[in-house]
């Protein structure tokens, strides 16, 4: 399995001065953790269809830049890394009350962390370039390039209707885009966007701590 962290220049030094170090310091080796790295504002639709073409399909973790793991988060991943879907987070704002095992109907919102398979990475690279332009074609996600996690779920749905979703509680990360300026993608959101099923509160203000101290904050 390999983790790739989609990210963007604002972003970089949080990437590489704490998200990657967290990871290998669970035990994730280096080498499985790639970042893409937006450069031109492409978006995150593209960025990801990008990405596909740099790193492969793969069983993949993908990640945004913007997350704190949880102290499991290896742990969780390497258990998990062979199912098909396996959702990491849920946003405090749009969450919903389903269990752990759903149909993409029901799946959170979970890019800021998801764990898709091989076949279904690749399954979904071709969707979003042969067949989401004609079933969606006025969809504003396309033409602006972002919104892939509701594109993600309208592709299992309507390919995988009664597919097993996994939904993780406790979520496996937690959404700190707030300690680090904001959101760049919606810079006016004013929704919480905090994991809903979050249970390290420490691991949050021992981040907010260690930001401070390196001027970060």
């Amino acid at each position: 399995m390999q983790y790739v962290i989609h990210t963007t220049n604002k972003r970089l030094w949080y990437v590489r001065g704490y998200l990657i170090p967290s990871m290998t310091a669970q035990g994730i080796q280096r080498q499985k953790i790639k970042v893409f790295n937006d450069n031109r504002g492409i978006g995150n639709l593209k960025a990801l269809m990008t990405s596909y073409a740099i790193y492969g399909y793969h069983d993949t973790c993908h990640m945004n830049d913007d997350v704190l793991i949880s102290s499991d988060f290896a742990e969780k991943t390497q258990q998990y890394y062979e199912e098909e879907v396996v959702c990491g987070f849920a946003a405090k704002c749009c969450q919903n009350s389903k269990g752990t095992l759903v149909h993409p109907i029901d799946m959170w919102y979970s890019f800021p962390c998801i764990l898709i398979s091989e076949r279904l990475n690749r399954e979904f690279h071709e969707w979003l370039k042969n067949e989401a332009p004609t079933i969606v074609p006025d969809c504003f996600w396309i033409r602006d390039g972002k919104g892939d996690d509701a594109l993600f779920k309208s592709f299992l749905t309507y390919k995988y209707p009664t597919m097993d979703i996994r939904q993780l509680k406790p979520n496996i990360v937690n959404h700190i885009d707030y300690l680090l300026g904001g959101s760049i993608i919606s810079p006016q959101r004013t929704k919480d966007a905090t994991s809903a099923f979050w249970n390290e509160p420490k691991l949050v203000k021992d981040l907010e701590k260690k930001l401070k101290e390196d001027g970060n904050l």
